[in-house]
């Protein structure tokens, strides 16, 4: 099963049933905490509540599963979107500015094959 969405004004809207979104999420959370080591990227701790947090929101479909938008941070302490991106800025200036130009972007009448999305994934892990 392909499942599309499509910009329809600023809003994305789902074509079909939206079960792989879970999947995809999990995927990517793993890749995430896995690539930090299981550890918070900011103040490398090991502490219960590692969270993988999307620098882009959950919103931005075209950046949510991409590696480049997730960073592991701790629950309590780091979980906070002007400390991430303070962070990254200084850190990762690069990705800071791919993540920028990227939410900049209209994805007007372009299609997301999420099982394409599944399958890179899946080769990540």
């Amino acid at each position: 099963m392909t499942e599309f969405l499509h910009l329809i004004g600023r809003k994305m809207v789902v074509l079909k049933n939206n079960q792989i979104y879970r999947t995809l999420d999990k995927l990517w959370e793993y890749i995430i905490k896995d690539r930090a080591g299981w550890r918070c990227e900011i103040c490398h701790s090991e502490k219960d509540g590692l969270e993988a947090h999307h620098i882009n929101g959950r919103g931005d479909l075209w950046t949510r599963w991409d590696k480049r938008n997730g960073i592991a941070v701790c629950r309590v302490g780091c979980h906070d979107k002007t400390k991430v991106k303070a962070w990254l800025k200084e850190n990762d200036p690069a990705r800071h500015g791919w993540l920028e130009r990227q939410k900049a972007k209209l994805h007007q009448g372009l299609k997301i094959d999420l099982e394409a999305i599944e399958r890179r994934l899946r080769s990540q892990i």
